[in-house]
């Protein structure tokens, strides 16, 4: 019985049953070239110029490529038409409609968690690309950046400006698309060049009769939220499927699909959910694994040496909705002083960065 593993999650809106393409059918022929349309990102860093700053230039540089974008009025005027309110409530039927309304090969979803101005600059975001053909994530990317993070020996290639961090933010962003502007899918999947051990001060656990390598998609419950930040748990489970998609090349299911899901199977909050339910809503999904967890810190600070580092701390279980058990699992506490070399170079500060890399930890310790 799972009851009250999860916070409530209260159904915000009502949506038809949506299955996406299976793998290896072939969905609707995409049109010649890349067309994007890129939908309003969630802006969570409350900086209105966040959006113009990042995804102007992106989409100024992609269109420099070759590829083009839907206006923008349109993207908003199909999405008021379809009544589709929020980003996290693309599924494939949206996706499909979005498609069939506006010429749309691909829908850029993006989620801006920091915008910080000033001598001392900062951003964080994440980035995917859609299929609109079978709702696949087709390209992720996820960046955290500070201005003091380009810093070498005497203090020198400090960024002291948001708008030359934003500069670099788009260009590592641009590595995942190719040279026509279509994204860069052959990197889902590849093993990362400097993959690290699982830690130390963790643990990751899998059963004989789990093997990751046959896991195409996963399905994500709420996560638990304990630390002092309220954006925590959306923020990490963004970084956590990046991560699945890059090591593994794991499919993590739309926050639609979900609701779309627990429509279906008449499930108005995940807080009573058993596990019979669970196998039901993840039939209906099309998956056979969910992923849940807890954020227990987020960013709180500790002094090391007379300097303060952030520090996380999250666990991760992956269930299997026909057993009911918890097939592999991996939890782990990261403060920034853990990547310190010498001279005191490699630190982290950031929070989101550190979350980030926490999240890859994670995945490869539970065998992606």
């Amino acid at each position: 019985m799972l009851r009250g593993l999860f916070p409530g999650l209260l159904l915000l809106a009502a949506a038809g049953p949506s299955t996406p393409t299976p793998r290896g059918v072939e969905g609707p022929k995409a049109a010649e070239g890349v067309r994007y349309a890129l939908v309003p990102p969630r802006n969570l860093s409350g900086v209105d110029g966040a959006v113009e700053g990042l995804f102007g230039r992106l989409t100024r540089a992609l269109e420099a490529r070759g590829a083009e974008f839907v206006p923008a009025d349109e993207v908003d005027q199909t999405l008021r038409t379809r009544r589709i309110r929020y980003t996290d409530s693309l599924g494939p039927r949206e996706l499909a409609g979005l498609s069939q309304a506006t010429g749309a090969t691909y829908t850029l979803v993006a989620t801006i968690f920091d915008y910080t101005a000033g001598k001392e600059p900062r951003l964080s975001f994440t980035l995917r690309a859609l299929d609109n053909r079978d709702a696949r994530r087709a390209l992720s990317t996820a960046i955290a950046l500070r201005g003091v993070d380009f810093e070498g020996l005497l203090g020198l290639g400090r960024i002291e400006d948001v708008e030359t961090l934003a500069d670099e933010a788009v260009a590592r962003a641009l590595e995942q698309f190719d040279a026509r502007g279509a994204p860069r899918g052959d990197t889902a999947g590849e093993p990362a060049t400097s993959r690290p051990e699982p830690p130390d001060d963790g643990y990751g656990f899998a059963r004989e009769d789990f093997d990751p390598s046959t896991v195409e998609r996963l399905g994500v419950l709420p996560f638990a939220n304990r630390s002092g930040n309220i954006d925590a748990p959306t923020q990490f489970v963004e970084f956590l499927g990046d991560a699945w998609f890059h090591e593994a090349g794991i499919q993590v299911a739309e926050v639609a699909e979900l609701r779309a899901a627990l429509v279906v199977r008449k499930v108005r909050s995940m807080q009573f959910v058993d596990l019979t339910r669970l196998a039901e809503i993840g039939q209906t999904m099309g998956v056979r694994y969910f992923v849940l967890g807890a954020i227990e810190r987020w960013g709180d600070e500790v002094l090391v040496d007379d300097q303060r580092f952030p520090e996380i701390e999250a666990t991760v279980q992956l269930v299997d909705t026909q057993t009911g058990r918890i097939v592999a699992a991996a939890s782990l506490a990261r403060r920034g002083s853990d990547y310190q070399t010498v001279l005191g170079l490699g630190a982290i500060r950031d929070p989101a960065e550190l979350a980030r890399r926490a999240a890859r930890e994670i995945v490869i310790a539970l065998g992606g």
